[in-house]
């Protein structure tokens, strides 16, 4: 009986295009975060939860662990790379609409290590870079392009949440530390690059002994990860290996 289950739920994605696993998810992610009163909402029809403790799991502890587990249960090949993009089409749509609650697009976000949907990367800079009308989780993202392995793709993402509109210069360090590992022989290009902005952001600290003291210590940290990655001779003597002063 177990068994016809879990065919007829695979049947049923199977059926599913790259718009249909948007809106499968979209309608599910909107379903989880309704009041708790509302007991006629099922998200994610047809895999309720306890369908899933039974067939798959019940050791999921967050809505994108959940959904590892149906992807990996219940899709196929084709459809697993089309609910990857799907991902990234919802992102997309929520720049300029707020039908998710800023929970649910977190969801999204850490969805995509889950299910390691590279496809969608270029979406995810997109929200959290462009949207206005809600707080977007910076360190999350950067914490997802950290997850990828090095391809243009990814460094080009970092690139571009970098010069977006809502990055934090405080996250500077990170930036410099992904770039130089996605492409470790281009890191003295690297660090020349954002010298001007390092120079800025340390400019704008207040004179707040914390405050220096936890920029020193992100700088430490991007030069402890870039020594792993790059030959020394690219960034001895640079403002990387120094002492900074404004």
């Amino acid at each position: 009986m177990r068994d016809k289950g879990i065919e007829k739920i695979k049947m049923h994605f199977a059926a599913f295009g790259r718009a249909e696993f948007e809106k499968w998810l979209k309608e599910g992610l909107k379903g989880s975060y309704l009041p708790s009163n509302n007991h006629d909402v099922r998200p994610f029809d047809p895999v309720y939860p306890e369908m899933v403790y039974h067939n798959v799991a019940r050791d999921y502890d967050s809505i994108p662990d959940f959904l590892g587990l149906i992807y990996d249960r219940f899709f196929s090949d084709s459809g697993k790379k089309m609910f990857r993009e799907a991902i990234g089409d919802l992102l997309d749509s929520q720049i300029n609409q707020t039908e998710l609650t800023t929970k649910a697009c977190n969801d999204l976000i850490y969805l995509i290590p889950t299910v390691s949907a590279e496809e969608s990367l270029d979406s995810l800079v997109s929200f959290v870079g462009e949207v206005k009308s809600r707080k977007v989780d910076l360190y999350a993202t950067i914490a997802v392009l950290r997850y990828f392995k090095s391809s243009e793709k990814v460094y080009e993402a970092t690139e571009r949440l970098a010069n977006s509109s809502n990055f934090d210069e405080g996250y500077l360090f990170e930036i410099i530390g992904i770039l130089v590992k996605k492409r470790p022989s281009d890191t003295r290009d690297i660090i020349r690059k954002f010298e001007p902005r390092v120079k800025k952001l340390w400019g704008s600290l207040p004179d707040d002994v914390t405050e220096r003291k936890a920029f020193s210590e992100a700088k430490s940290e991007c030069l402890r990860r870039v020594s792993r990655v790059a030959d020394a001779a690219l960034y001895t003597g640079t403002w990387l290996t120094e002492d900074y002063k404004s």
